[in-house]
């Protein structure tokens, strides 16, 4: 298991970037796409993201906690004028140490390559049972900038 994100962008690099740049050795680092490198909320989570293709991949990590994978996919066309490329990913989040805490959060918005920010707005689902799903489920909004 990876357990930083330095190992995870190392790992992303060393696999499909190898394999990426086997296919046609002109291709440099920047086959990740716009929005690869690392990211912070304003809440202090950090978001290392790659894409390749449509495909976004990469981890998140609440502030405090340990890195999980989070896989999703983006908009990989050139933007159109200052509009923003739309994006999607989730984060499944066990528990060890509870398993009544597990859940999975799942994020949509915006890459806005010229502010350097991601805007979305989340769904955090929680496990339950059937008779408590209408509070399973908490929406919230996120701001991510580009920190490196």
């Amino acid at each position: 298991m990876i357990e930083n994100l330095d190992k995870i962008e190392q790992y992303i690099d060393n696999t499909i970037g190898t394999a990426i740049r086997s296919y046609n050795p002109m291709i440099k680092s920047d086959i990740f796409g716009p929005i690869y490198g690392h990211w912070e909320s304003e809440a202090g989570s950090k978001l290392f993201l790659a894409s390749q293709g449509s495909i976004l991949h990469g981890s998140f990590t609440r502030e405090g906690g340990r890195p999980r994978r989070l896989l999703g996919t983006i908009d990989n066309h050139q933007p159109i004028k200052d509009k923003g490329l739309a994006l999607s990913f989730s984060v499944y989040w066990p528990s060890n140490n509870d398993p009544e805490y597990r859940s999975v959060t799942s994020y949509t918005g915006q890459f806005h390559p010229t502010e350097n920010k991601i805007t979305t707005i989340f769904l955090l689902a929680n496990e339950t049972i059937p008779s408590k799903d209408y509070a399973s489920v908490f929406v919230g909004n996120d701001v991510f900038t580009r920190i490196k």
